[in-house]
């Protein structure tokens, strides 16, 4: 006996609702669990050191460094001269400076009435005191000097601190017979770092 001829729908199977049935399987068993990945991640550790930077340009728009900035340039000038005290330490000027890295250096001028025989000019800390100039910022003339204009750069000093200092620019002038003498000068500090 020969089977009848197959039977071809052309109704999808999930669209034929009188021989489509639809059933729920029961769920299967939970699987192994999987390998374990990186890890947790761990703190932070500290910060490691400031690697070399590349070299800064300098300006060439004539600007000035800002407060703050490597380059700041402090000045205080005296130009209305002072009467200086024969034989006694004392300040022309001074200026304040804040923390940082600082290098301070000055001039002073002198016009004594009298031949001078002594003339230091200098720079420090400490107010009408003469430093002993191991640290520069010392300059000290001894001989004859005549009663022109006589003048000298202190050198350079280094001051690195941590708040705000006030640095004095200072001179000593011994005057034969009994002299007067009168001074002014400049002072500047540049931050280095």
């Amino acid at each position: 006996m020969q089977a009848a001829a197959p039977i071809v729908s052309t109704i999808q199977p999930k669209d034929d609702t009188a021989n489509w049935i639809e059933f729920a399987a029961p769920e299967g068993p939970t699987g192994p669990t999987g390998s374990a990945g990186p890890g947790i991640t761990g703190p932070t550790g500290a910060q490691g050191p400031t690697g070399l930077t590349a070299p800064q340009l300098g300006i060439t728009d004539g600007s000035d460094a800002p407060p703050g900035y490597i380059g700041e340039f402090i000045s205080i000038v005296q130009d209305t001269t002072l009467d200086v005290p024969n034989d006694v330490s004392a300040d022309i000027t001074s200026l304040t400076l804040p923390a940082g890295d600082w290098d301070v250096g000055g001039s002073v001028y002198i016009h004594p009435s009298k031949n001078a025989t002594k003339f230091a000019a200098w720079v420090n800390d400490i107010s009408a005191t003469q430093p002993d100039g191991f640290q520069g910022g010392l300059m000290v003339v001894s001989g004859s000097l005549s009663t022109d204009v006589n003048g000298s750069v202190t050198g350079v000093r280094r001051w690195n601190i941590t708040q705000d200092t006030t640095i004095y620019l200072g001179t000593h002038v011994i005057i034969s017979s009994a002299g007067t003498c009168v001074a002014g000068g400049m002072i500047a500090a540049r931050r280095r770092r």
